[in-house]
């Protein structure tokens, strides 16, 4: 088992044993957005296979941003800002092609992150507010 694989332009993935999963070791640029990716899986060539969706999804990724905010709205009454400085920082893929986005809010905040879970088409599973 490898510890670190490549994904193109995203960059080097290390594998974090203690979570089960690859992980980009670096930010990677997408549009005004810097992200960070995860895969769920120990298993390089199954982890490898994802690459294709993982592009499909970093390509679509200014079109989530309604389901956030909309999302956002459900759970609280955001102010103008947080609307506007909502972004997604951070994507973990599953083997099923089920995603989870976590999008950092802005300081003062009555949540840190939203996270939204994503079937394989695009359906909102899951979604709500953490801190850390």
């Amino acid at each position: 088992m490898n510890n670190f694989y490549e994904i193109d332009e995203i960059g080097k993935m290390e594998l974090l044993s203690n979570l089960n999963c690859y992980s980009s070791l670096e930010e990677f640029k997408v549009e005004e957005y810097s992200i960070t990716i995860g895969i769920n899986s120990t298993d390089e060539n199954q982890a490898k296979n994802l690459h294709k969706y993982i592009h499909l999804i970093l390509n679509q990724i200014t079109s989530f941003d309604s389901n956030a905010k909309d999302k956002l709205k459900e759970l609280y009454n955001p102010t103008k800002r947080e609307l506007e400085e909502i972004k997604v920082n951070h994507i973990d893929f599953y083997i099923n092609k089920d995603f989870d986005l976590l999008y950092n809010l802005p300081e003062g905040s009555p949540m840190e992150y939203l996270t939204i879970k994503f079937s394989e088409h695009g359906k909102i599973i899951d979604s709500g507010g953490v801190n850390y």
